[in-house]
């Protein structure tokens, strides 16, 4: 993933531009001025990722991921985004009763132990993403998920310093 500032600033003054049309402004001139907006953002995303080797935009919402932590279940449910689930590493470990339900319906596979992932199912699903703990290894499974293209996204909560940074 990237941060963008100096495009971000740009796109937040395009937005505050919009925010200061008067009250009387047709909804043509709000909807291009709502465009420009977007088209902003695009670019300055389009800028970022350009400049960082290996990086891949991931366009939100996400409609699919595969999660590689049980971890991962707790926090899309959190924000009641199971539905997007198609795949979990270890799905023998996940309590979670919806996630089940959907792994004996078919809608999430069973993608392997994370420490040895079976790349070839994570690619099959055709998730938008892929989020992975990492463990601080090299991992030739995930280089090969990038280089085919499925942005990886880091999700390393379990490092951080206090329990309420990890929630």
């Amino acid at each position: 993933l990237y941060h963008a500032t100096e495009d971000a600033a740009s796109a937040e003054s395009a937005a505050s531009a919009t925010e200061n049309m008067s009250s009387s402004c047709e909804k043509e001139a709000c909807s291009a001025a709502n465009q420009d907006v977007e088209r902003a953002v695009a670019q300055s995303v389009e800028r970022a990722v350009a400049c960082e080797p290996g990086a891949h935009a991931v366009k939100i919402p996400l409609q699919s991921v595969a999660l590689s932590s049980c971890s991962h279940v707790a926090m899309l449910d959190a924000l009641s985004l199971l539905s997007v689930v198609k795949g979990v590493c270890n799905p023998h470990l996940v309590y979670n009763q919806q996630i089940q339900e959907m792994r004996l319906q078919g809608f999430v596979q069973d993608l392997g132990d994370n420490f040895s992932l079976n790349a070839e199912k994570v690619l099959a699903l055709r998730s938008q993403a892929f989020f992975k703990t990492s463990y601080g290894q090299f991992d030739n499974k995930t280089v090969f998920l990038q280089e085919s293209g499925l942005p990886v996204v880091e999700v390393n909560e379990w490092m951080e310093a206090n329990l309420l940074a990890r929630a």
